[in-house]
């Protein structure tokens, strides 16, 4: 199942999700809880493909950009990823966070 079947109005821009926020500073579609719940599920989603990737053999730097390209594909613009040969570390935040 795809992130954007389960939060049908909280996709990526171009379906008016979090990257889609009001101009003059709301939070965009639905309670700010919601979008919380997005940002897990998509950094959950990038979790479980970096732990793929990482699993089978791939290259640490190739694990980084691709959990960055998910976040940043569905709209969390704020990740941030660390990876070593047995562990992945991802979090997020908001841009208006010190």
């Amino acid at each position: 199942m795809e992130i954007r079947d389960q939060y049908k109005n909280t996709g990526p821009a171009e379906n008016g999700g979090p990257a889609a926020a009001d101009p003059a500073g709301g939070e965009g579609p639905g309670d700010g809880n919601a979008n919380v719940n997005y940002q897990r599920q998509v950094l959950d989603t990038a979790m479980k493909a970096g732990c793929l990737l990482l699993g089978n053999g791939a290259e640490i730097f190739r694990v980084e950009e691709t959990i960055q390209r998910i976040c940043c594909h569905y709209g969390v613009e704020s990740a941030s990823t660390f990876v070593l040969s047995n562990g992945i570390f991802i979090t997020a935040g908001s841009r208006e966070e010190p």
